[in-house]
């Protein structure tokens, strides 16, 4: 986020959180009435999200939905195949080195090569016989997101007898930075816990998803690319800017329900505006660090107390 030269920016940020906290507090609220199992099998499709776009007042929205799933779809391995990988005089696969996004180091913990063998009994038994198809050929180092940073992040090729790709991607995983507040969680191992998390709150998880360790450290486990998609922020108007707001509250209202009875968060939230607003403040808040963040990042690389490589 850049720096905003005028309030406006303050204003729709306010405006647009204000709209998820309503849309959360509302769904949370008709959660509360519903079937635990009903809540449970609840997903949002994209048909379901073209389907309702057509029959509202948001009709230019159906084109911006099929335009992200259009792009989702492409996202598998084999997409991304061509444009990390290359063949080697030996006529095997390899991942390509793409500084500094993505490099191969020089020495490796000696077990990290194995870790989709490692981490094979904590998914599923389909899974675990799809995996003694394939066997690692390659992995690398790659830069995700800014919540990853510090920490080990791979991805590891695998290919199946006909030279069939799979690439899985291995995370690190720590301590939730909620311990210190809210309490050590029940499960030991970190990477179960975010797999466990994810399981939960997930109405369709990637089937891939599973936790091991390596030379001390725990790692969570998915498969890279599957399918994954987002909206184009930039690309929304106002209007369906606010309608993805109120999307946005409404399916993570039905993450947070499957964890706890809906009817003690709906009850804490109440029917006024206070969690509303509060939301408005926090987004707010939010923003401004974050721009303030960005400025002693600017400056720090500004006087050399942090290198950076920048991409042309």
């Amino acid at each position: 986020m850049g720096a905003r030269s005028s309030g406006f920016g303050d204003v729709v940020a306010v405006r647009i959180a204000n709209h998820v906290a309503r849309s959360y507090r509302r769904a949370m609220a008709l959660l509360a009435t519903r079937p635990a199992l009903a809540n449970f099998h609840t997903v949002v499709s994209a048909e379901a999200l073209l389907e309702r776009s057509r029959q509202s007042h948001l009709r230019k929205a159906s084109k911006e939905i099929a335009r992200a799933t259009r792009k989702a779809e492409r996202r598998t391995s084999e997409a991304a195949l061509s444009k990390l990988s290359t063949v080697t005089d030996a006529g095997e696969l390899h991942l390509v080195e793409q500084p500094p996004l993505m490099v191969r180091p020089s020495t490796w913990p000696s077990d990290i090569a194995v870790v989709p063998y490692l981490y094979t009994e904590t998914v599923g038994p389909d899974i675990r016989a799809l995996l003694r198809r394939f066997r690692p050929v390659d992995v690398m180092l790659r830069v995700v997101g800014v919540g990853s940073v510090g920490t080990r992040c791979l991805i590891e090729l695998l290919v199946d007898a006909t030279g069939s790709p799979l690439i899985l991607q291995v995370k690190e995983a720590n301590a939730s930075v909620l311990e210190p507040y809210a309490g050590a969680s029940g499960l030991a191992h970190a990477g179960e816990r975010v797999v466990a998390g994810q399981q939960i709150m997930q109405a369709v998880s990637d089937p891939f998803l599973g936790w091991t360790s390596s030379d001390g450290r725990a790692y969570y486990v998915r498969q890279f690319r599957d399918m994954k998609g987002g909206f184009e922020i930039e690309r929304l108007s106002a209007d369906l800017l606010e309608e993805y707001g109120r999307l946005c509250g409404s399916v993570l209202a039905r993450a947070h329900a499957q964890s706890v009875e809906p009817a003690l968060i709906a009850g804490y939230l109440g029917q006024g505006h206070a969690f509303d607003d509060a939301m408005g403040e926090f987004a707010l808040a939010y923003a401004r660090q974050n721009d303030l963040d960005h400025s002693a990042l600017v400056d720090a690389i500004a006087t050399g107390r942090v290198k950076a490589d920048v991409e042309g």
